[in-house]
């Protein structure tokens, strides 16, 4: 995964909601410039990256580039999912790890 693609989509999302990165961060709440972090290499947490997916109804697979398809179909049970938020974590750690 490159972080190119995760801002990039991002971006995207935010042009397509005819929305600057800024209007994005005073909306969600979040510091000035903490998603343009994001373009200097840095990848978001696991909430972060589920708050932004749930802003824009896109998957977190979709804005870290792990697939093409914006969304998916949403789990009937909590323990579903919860082994996807759990899988989604895991694969946080590993890019991290792979990022460092």
């Amino acid at each position: 995964m490159s972080n190119d693609i995760f801002y990039n989509r991002l971006k995207m999302l935010c042009d397509s909601a005819g929305k600057s990165i800024n209007k994005v961060e005073k909306e969600l709440n979040y510091p000035r410039n903490s998603l343009h972090n994001y373009k200097e290499g840095r990848i978001p947490s696991g909430l972060r990256l589920v708050e932004i997916s749930e802003f824009f109804s896109v998957s977190p697979e979709y804005l870290l580039g792990l697939t093409d398809t914006k969304t998916k179909n949403r789990p009937n049970n909590s323990r579903e999912l919860e082994r996807i938020i759990k899988k989604i974590r895991i694969d946080i750690r590993e890019l991290e790890t792979y990022l460092k």
